[in-house]
């Protein structure tokens, strides 16, 4: 039953992910969102089977007597991938990443994943999904290829896995929904810990011995398979709830990344002024500042208003890489045509609490910005 569950889980939220999609879009949209309830459940499904696969290769060690190479591997990589998906903490904690990763990484955050090219990126998931939870269960299959899977000490997930993973992998392929990697990368969590879990449920770890003595009615793998499920979604609710509150919210502060949205609104409608609005954003452009001024390839954001507040104490590497006083980008939105014929473009700092709170066309939560509003012939 617990071996049904968990494929039954995995299979459930891309289900979950493409009714959502369809009926309720923009609930769906905001999930899906850097620290969000998706993101935050990622996070503690891979620090979950990071202690999984660290319980499972201290038993393989002890009582198995066996190399444990490759979970200690897995448990490794686990910790890695939840690290990376909260930055190694800087939107947690508000630090500035170092210059490299302000330069490097298009989300000018501190992890590595977002410097590696976008398909190759996508090409080594697949991969990776494919290679654990397709190819390894296969061979274990076959009584030739198990003997070298146990030679070398790899520990393949329940076959039953093949499936969702097989669909998850596909799924990614497919690329069928907005944010199909967030959705992709939850199930990979999610299948990494049931594999983790069962592992320990069926060699009568001493960590699984405890825990069903401790609680009779945990016994049952079924039940642990749920409950899990249960606390990790939630964990991650809570961690997404907690992050929107507003931390550092200084007057000084507020007003300074004000000055500094206002200054960069300035800069961008002289561009406007000087150029064919069309040449400097396009309707739904939505990118950092920083991503925004290397497209253009013009060096007048990096010497106008924006700046010269270096002179009145930001820094240069702020001034540089366009961070607001939270260590966080400065985004632009630019939202097309409004209902009376006048284009919208909207400069914004996440604010204090560092995520992104505004919707289309309005400003939301604790998000600092400007709206830029113009015709086709001159500024309002």
């Amino acid at each position: 039953m617990a071996r049904l569950a968990s494929a039954g889980i995995m299979l459930g939220i891309i289900a979950v992910a493409v009714l959502l999609d369809r009926y309720d879009q923009d609930f769906y949209l905001f999930s899906v969102q850097e620290d969000e309830y998706l993101e935050w459940a990622t996070v503690w499904a891979f620090l979950f089977a990071a202690v999984l696969f660290g319980f499972a290769s201290v038993h393989r060690h002890r009582n198995e007597k066996r190399n444990p190479w490759f979970l200690i591997c897995l448990s490794a990589f686990c910790f890695v991938f939840a690290m990376e998906e909260i930055s190694w903490g800087q939107r947690i904690l508000g630090f500035r990443p170092p210059t490299y990763f302000l330069d490097q990484n298009f989300q000018q955050e501190l992890n590595y994943h977002n410097i590696i090219e976008k398909d190759f990126r996508k090409l080594l998931l697949k991969v990776l999904i494919l290679a654990y939870g397709l190819l390894l269960p296969v061979l274990a299959l076959e009584q030739t290829t198990r003997r070298l899977v146990d030679k070398l000490s790899f520990v393949a997930p329940p076959t039953i896995l093949i499936i969702p993973f097989s669909v998850t992998a596909a799924f990614y392929h497919i690329y069928p929904l907005q944010f199909t990697g967030e959705i992709t990368e939850l199930a990979f969590g999610f299948g990494l810990m049931f594999s983790a879990l069962i592992y320990l449920s069926e060699t009568n770890s001493a960590l699984w011995h405890w825990w069903s003595n401790k609680w009779a009615m945990l016994r049952h793998s079924f039940i642990t398979v749920c409950l899990l499920t249960f606390v990790t979604l939630l964990i991650g609710i809570g961690n997404a709830t907690v992050a929107r509150h507003s931390f550092n919210a200084d007057p000084h502060v507020l007003e300074t990344a004000r000055v500094e949205a206002l200054a960069i609104a300035n800069d961008m409608a002289a561009l406007y002024r000087n150029n064919k609005p069309g040449v400097v954003t396009r309707c739904k452009d939505h990118r950092r500042m920083n991503g925004l001024a290397k497209r253009l390839r013009t060096d007048y954001l990096y010497t106008s208003e924006f700046a010269s507040l270096v002179e009145q104490g930001m820094s240069e590497e702020r001034a540089q890489y366009f961070i607001d006083p939270w260590n966080s980008p400065y985004w632009m939105r630019h939202d097309c045509l409004l209902s009376d014929g006048i284009q919208q473009v909207f400069i914004y700092s996440f604010g204090p609490n560092r995520k992104r709170d505004s919707a289309k066309g309005q400003l939301s939560g604790d998000d600092i910005g400007v709206i830029i509003r113009y015709t086709p012939d001159e500024f309002e």
